[in-house]
This record gives C-alpha cells, structure tokens and sequence, in this order.
C-alpha cells in the first residue's frame, strides 16, 4: 500500500491523496490511511503536471505581471486566458486599424486579474497587447519542448 499527494493542476477535491494500489482518490481523514501514516509510512510527492497541463495552468491561473517604467499605474497582473487573449487581440486591432480606443476616448479603463481598473492611452495598450501575445507564444514554445524553460511571467514595458 503506498500513497501520493494529488496534483494542483486541474483543482481536485480538497484533503484526498491517491491510493496508488487503486488510483482512487482517499480521504485524508480515513482511518486506514492514518493507520498507514501512523506507521511511518511517507507519502509520495504530486506527480509532476504534463507539459500541456502546465501551460493550461499559465493561461488560466497565473497571468502576466506587467511593470510599466513610465506609467506605473499600469502596473498588475493581467488574466491571459483565452477570453482575455480575445479581447486584447480585438481591442490591439481596433488601435492599430483605425477605430481607436473603447468609448473613443483618448484613454480606456481594462481591469487586471483582481478586477482593478487602469487607465491606458493607446500607444500603452499596443505595448501591453504585444508583451502578452509574445508571452503567450513563450509558453506554446515552451510546452512544445522535451524539458520546458517555462518563461517568467513578469514583462516590463515602457
């Protein structure tokens, strides 16, 4: 009988380990599993994540912390999940065809991760909307790798 930690990535039921006899998921709490800890058994480690569920895990949880050097109020961490990456990508598009900002003002509000609002004029937004796409394109090169160096997810723009 022998035991491991359940994998943070996708989010499984809290307080279970695996029974790797079984590969069913055990409660924490049950009595044949404490017995087995009692005993001065250890439990195995998580499994490591696959390279595809580590990229799922990027886009989706951790996001992209932005440090602006000039503008410091922009400074956050913004979702890059794909409905972000949508909205980015069609905002950039509408900069760089003409159409200009969101309400048509000379600055819009988008929201980080937390839900807080900042203030971006257009040329701001264009070097935010590139330093996610060439972020988002690390992470696919990276996942696509043997032995992934997953890229950090802190970018300073200007």
């Amino acid at each position: 009988m022998a035991y491991q930690l359940t994998q943070d990535w996708p989010p499984g039921p809290p307080n279970v380990v695996v029974d790797l006899a079984t590969q069913f998921l055990m409660p924490t709490d049950d009595p044949n599993y404490q017995a087995w800890l009692a005993a001065g058994n250890v439990v195995k480690p998580a499994a490591s994540l696959s390279a595809d569920q580590e990229l799922v895990k990027r886009l989706t949880l951790t996001g992209i912390t932005i440090t602006s050097t000039s503008t410091p109020a922009l400074n956050g961490t913004y979702r890059v999940d794909a409905r972000s990456q949508n909205q980015i990508t069609s905002i950039y598009v509408g900069i760089k065809g003409g159409d200009g900002l969101p309400g048509n003002g000379g600055a819009f509000s988008y929201l980080d991760a937390a839900g807080m609002p900042h203030s971006f004029t257009a040329d701001q937004f264009v070097a935010f909307a590139k330093a996610v796409r060439d972020y988002v394109y690390a992470l696919n090169i990276a996942s696509m790798q043997s032995s992934p160096v997953w890229p950090s997810a802190t970018v300073t723009i200007a």
